[in-house]
């Protein structure tokens, strides 16, 4: 679908659609999902909470609670449909030695009880038969590339600052060598100077090890710094996709425009922000026609009634509205 963004993919979602269950209520989680991720490059998700983005990267990572469940699509990678493959061969052969996944709150997942080189023992142990010294040098390598120094990995999780915490959590996720990383908020509760600190590490890694990678966040202007091709997510829906420039600096969705409003600006401090008015819809009743119409200062008739699709426009510039050039 995005042939003028993405001439190599790694990853291809396709009209994927996934919904949760419960007692009384279905709730449309992602609906019609498409994206491609090029081979070596970044591919920035951002929308606001409950649009749906850690849902997809659990979908692709194939780790959905048993409440959910995918109705329709294909998980494309590398040419086999991840949707097919079964538990064992996902657990042996794609999940951490194919594609890794750095979890939203990844500092809460160090496991309290054991010491930060236990684990990362155990996590090559589970997936390679290797000598305890080949692992240790390959050990002591990951800890060094997120810049970190040897002596943490003798120490408790409990030990460690929040930043300590998701530099060791990245490092896992590099131990098996991944072609493909999900980074789901990875910078979430983490402080400014922190924060800017692990992006700049995360670029560092995925530079030097040609990683594919989906970033995923609810801030525009991290994606801004990591990105090359950026989604926006609505609701459960994809609104607009291009380039990181197209979509920052000619944002075409009134959605996007909107997120990108509520930006502040160091450089003009009596710029206005604007808030978006209304409420994320309820996802178990989503609006007919266009999920954000309610909220939409261009919304007609048309979007009360029908969806509109991603469709390209200006060149590789895709949107789902209306009103902007959209069907």
């Amino acid at each position: 679908m995005f042939d003028e963004l993405v001439q190599n993919p790694i990853l291809e979602v396709k009209d994927l659609s996934v919904h949760f269950y419960s007692k009384t209520r279905e709730v449309k989680a992602l609906d019609n999902i498409f994206i491609s991720l090029e081979k070596g490059k970044v591919l920035g998700i951002a929308g606001e909470s409950g649009s749906g983005k850690s849902t997809l990267a659990k979908a692709i990572f194939r780790i959905l609670p048993y409440n959910a469940r995918i109705l329709k699509g294909q998980i494309i990678y590398k040419g086999t449909n991840l949707i097919n493959v079964n538990e064992n061969d996902l657990q042996k052969k794609i999940r951490w030695k194919s594609i890794a996944y750095v979890p939203q709150v990844s500092m809460n997942s160090l496991d309290p009880v054991y010491r930060v080189k236990s684990q990362m023992l155990e996590t090559i142990f589970a997936h390679e038969d290797v000598s305890k010294a080949e692992a240790l040098e390959r050990i002591e390598n990951v800890i060094k590339d997120v810049g970190l120094p040897s002596e943490i990995l003798d120490k408790f999780p409990h030990e460690l600052s929040g930043g300590q915490k998701q530099r060791v959590m990245i490092a896992m996720s590099m131990l098996l060598n991944p072609e493909m990383l999900i980074a789901d908020e990875p910078t979430t509760a983490l402080d400014v100077v922190i924060q800017a600190q692990i992006i700049a590490m995360i670029k560092k890694i995925q530079k030097e090890k040609n990683l594919s990678m989906i970033f995923i966040t609810h801030d525009l202007s991290l994606l801004a710094q990591i990105s090359d091709i950026m989604a926006i997510m609505y609701a459960g829906k994809i609104v607009e996709v291009g380039k990181v420039e197209d979509i920052y600096y000619s944002p075409l969705h009134p959605y996007t425009q909107l997120l990108i409003k509520s930006i502040p600006s160091i450089k003009n401090r009596k710029k206005k922000l604007i808030s978006i008015p209304g409420e994320v819809p309820d996802l178990s009743d989503p609006p007919q026609g266009c999920r954000f119409n309610p909220r939409c200062p261009l919304a007609q008739e048309i979007c009360r009634k029908e969806s509109p699709e991603l469709t390209r426009v200006n060149g590789s510039h895709y949107v789902a509205c209306f009103m902007v050039g959209g069907q």
